[in-house]
């Protein structure tokens, strides 16, 4: 292999067999000075590195480590090592942040397995893996030194500029000021000493949240002391006991609150040497405050279920194939207590951000604090707290959509992905995956159960295991409850209510929803649709107003009123006259829910009415 710590000339191809034949190897760990380096960049190859004696024990597999590339520093994380004598000195590690890999052996393969099956750049598929506040990138900044030997042209302009910027600034903001790359004259003014190129690391730790907590200061009060020291200082006495009676450090806030002191009675405790301030980490957890909802016991069939899905064999999954309202997450639940009992860990994956808090409230109904939540809705400090509790075995169930997937679990039992069907569960950015395929090579690799769970299953799963054992049905809603009756109404020939636009509104769904708001009962319209209407056509020559972006029409709003568009977000006003013709009207097509809930409110005004899309809701 050649590489001078840039991208590699040539490496040896990837392995892809089939992952039940993958060998799990614990506790991999380097035993070549050169390991290879994986990169969030879009290329194909990871980069050759050499080990520093000093970081040997540290630059394993898995492992994140800060290396120079070009002019800057990155993180990246060890993916193997390499044998081959390099034609090339290789440039060296420079930082190995944590003490323990990032990601465990399982995870790195599942990486290399995506990165061949989707033809995905290693480094991109591990930058999903892993949080924002993981991965960095350093800063080149321009020092002046001196004046020898700049001469005038684009390095005497560098020069003045640096001096306007008080001798020191980056080298992208001196690019973008001078409209021209400067890597060869900032190559020149080094050498000749006029400048100094000065790096400044990204970071390597993980962005943390603390808060100041007391502990007790060695060696401790005895009775007699506390007696002497505290005789007029009630105050300070009982902060002391308190943190004693703790064992461990109690963050102030804490303390201010069960006890009513002020701040300066704990800074006299700080002045006397009794106790001393440490950063206490702070987990940082948005559904902490969330209520929870206890499970019930489960029924006979839902329980012959759990038996069959604890049976499968390590690495096998299982459909779930159950009616809605069958009970199918008890069940799921029911399985993952089991495995938790026994040490494991699990994975539950739903299909969009917005059904996370129903499940984690059902989740924590059965595992309180071991669950931790994963989605891109979150802060970059909720998530990174979320993924170093869960690598830590501190928490034991993950539940998010479908970049949970990558959960770094140590000891995986389950993997559960609920209404497996729904396409929200493929990726359509780089790195390109399917949640289902990368869960289903995860259990494989750690030993897991796969569990997917739809009332309609996707034709690939349902064809691949209908005739198998492992196809379990629940037929029938908990309870024996009848499914609740489903009318078609053929809008062809079925009578229209007039006087609504072009909303396609029928004399059933008008009487039906007058029925249900007299008895106090709520409703529930859904259409796919927001805006007031889809376009706007002019009716001569046909002409639809279209995003000068995205070239998609112009979607029509009411509140308030303008053409906006839902990919990109540019916005015009509506338009009296058509531009292509100059005829004096244009008329709306289409229907959206801002026209439903105009025509609810006209029909049925007794009705409180309430707006659920992009546009209200977030």
């Amino acid at each position: 292999m050649v590489s001078t710590g840039e991208r590699q000339v040539a490496a040896p191809p990837f392995a892809y067999p089939l992952p039940g034949s993958w060998p799990y190897i614990p506790g991999m760990a380097a035993v070549s000075p050169l390991v290879q380096v994986a990169l969030p960049l879009p290329v194909a190859t990871p980069y050759t590195y050499a080990v520093p004696t000093p970081l040997a024990d540290r630059v394993v597999p898995g492992a994140r480590v800060v290396v120079p590339v070009r002019r800057r520093e990155m993180v990246g994380v060890v993916v193997g090592t390499d044998e081959a004598p390099p034609a090339v000195q290789p440039r060296e590690i420079l930082a190995a942040p944590d003490d323990e890999p990032s990601l465990p052996p399982s995870l790195l393969r599942t990486a290399e397995w995506m990165a061949g099956y989707y033809g995905t750049p290693l480094g991109l598929t591990l930058k999903a893996m892993l949080p924002g506040p993981l991965w960095g990138e350093s800063e080149l900044h321009l020092i002046r030194l001196s004046d020898a030997g700049v001469g005038g042209g684009t390095a005497g302009d560098l020069i003045r500029w640096l001096d306007r910027k008080g001798g020191r600034a980056s080298m992208s903001s001196a690019a973008r000021a001078l409209q021209k790359p400067l890597w060869s004259v900032a190559d020149r003014l080094v050498r000749i000493g006029a400048i100094r190129l000065d790096t400044e690391s990204p970071p390597a730790d993980i962005s943390r949240a603390t808060v100041r907590a007391l502990e007790l200061a060695e060696p401790r009060l005895g009775l007699l002391e506390r007696d002497l020291r505290f005789a007029r200082r009630p105050r300070r006495r009982e902060v002391y006991e308190l943190v004693e009676q703790a064992g461990a450090p109690l963050p102030v806030p804490d303390v201010k609150a069960r006890l009513g002191v002020s701040a300066a009675v704990i800074d006299a405790l700080i002045e006397d040497g009794l106790v001393r301030i440490v950063e206490l980490e702070q987990y940082r957890d948005p559904f902490a405050a969330m209520s929870v909802t206890a499970p019930p016991l489960p029924s006979e069939p839902q329980r012959l279920a759990v038996e069959r899905i604890a049976a499968l064999e390590p690495g096998q999954d299982a459909l779930l194939f159950g009616v809605t309202g069958s009970g199918k997450t008890l069940v799921y639940l029911e399985a993952i207590s089991q495995a938790v009992a026994a040490g494991r860990g699990a994975i539950v994956l739903v299909p969009e951000i917005g059904l996370t808090p129903q499940t984690v409230s059902r989740v924590r109904g059965v595992f309180g604090d071991r669950v931790a939540v994963l989605h891109s809705a979150l802060s970059e400090g909720e998530r990174t707290d979320a993924w170093r509790a869960l690598r830590r075995g501190e928490r034991m169930v993950a539940v998010g959509p479908r970049s949970a997937v990558f959960a770094p679990i140590p000891s995986l039992g389950y993997i559960v992905i609920d209404e497996e069907h729904e396409a929200t569960y493929k990726n359509g950015e780089a790195p390109r995956y399917h949640a289902r395929d990368v869960a289903r090579v995860r259990c494989r690799l750690d030993g897991a159960r796969l569990v997917l769970g739809s009332a309609t299953p996707s034709l690939e799963t349902a064809a691949a295991l209908a005739r198998t054992d492992r196809l379990i049905r629940l037929p029938d809603r908990v309870g024996s409850r009848p499914l609740p009756p489903v009318e078609l109404v053929d809008l062809k020939t079925a009578p229209q209510v007039q006087g609504v636009g072009g909303l396609p509104w029928s004399v059933a769904l008008d009487d039906a929803l007058r029925r249900t708001v007299a008895r106090g009962e709520q409703a529930l319209l859904l259409l796919n649709r927001r805006g007031f209407a889809s376009f706007l056509q002019c009716p001569s020559c046909g002409d639809v107003v279209t995003c000068p972006h995205c070239s998609i029409s112009l979607t029509i709003h009411r509140h308030p009123a303008r053409l906006r568009c839902h990919y990109c977000g540019h916005h015009a006003p509506l338009e009296e006259a058509c531009k292509a013709c100059g005829h004096p009207t244009v008329r709306s097509r289409g229907v959206g829910t801002q026209q439903v809930e105009q025509v609810v409110a006209e029909r049925v005004p007794e009705a409180r009415v309430a707006r659920m899309d992009l546009d209200t809701t977030g």
